[in-house]
Order: C-alpha cells, then sequence, then structure tokens
C-alpha cells in the first residue's frame, strides 16, 4: 500500500532510547522531519550536524525530528549518540 502526497502514512513503531517504543503516530499533527542514518553512512554522519542546525533553530517553532538508524545492532547507534551529545532530537 503507498502512501500519496497529503495522505496519511502507515503507522510503525521502533525501540527508542529510554527501551521503549516511538511510533510515528505519536508526532501525528506535528511537522516531522525523519532522518534514515546509520553509523557506516559517512553521508549520514556528516549531515547530522546540519539536522542539529535546523532542529535548533524550528523545535522552538514546532518542529519534530525522528532519526531512524539502519544499523543492526542496536549498541552501534546507542554507542554512537552517546559520543555525540549534539543529537538532541528522538531516536
Amino acid at each position: 500500500k503507498r502512501s500519496f502526497v497529503g495522505g496519511t502514512p502507515d503507522d510503525f513503531s521502533i525501540p527508542s532510547l529510554d527501551g521503549g517504543e516511538t511510533s510515528l503516530y505519536q508526532y501525528r499533527g506535528k511537522v516531522l522531519l525523519i532522518d534514515c542514518w546509520a553509523t557506516w553512512c559517512g553521508p549520514c554522519i556528516k549531515e547530522m550536524p546540519h539536522i542539529g542546525e535546523i532542529y535548533n533553530e524550528f523545535h522552538p517553532k514546532g518542529l519534530e525530528v525522528l532519526g531512524i538508524s539502519y544499523d543492526r545492532k542496536e549498541t552501534k547507534w546507542r554507542n554512537f549518540l552517546k559520543k555525540n551529545e549534539y543529537v538532541v532530537w528522538d531516536q
């Protein structure tokens, strides 16, 4: 099933930093930037500071950012986030 511009995407859930789950629908009604990334993706890591700039500028105006890591091992992305404390948006 395909979503369309202006349509409602299917909900999904992913593990969150606090050990729970984050779902797409919890952002319903908000402006959401989804950043798909991985620790092994050089361009993804290079763009993260820029996403941080966008987040810092527009989060006070209502922007939310959700990072989704494609790392197969959860410890990889958790360790990256611990070392890069500037990543303050939801993962």
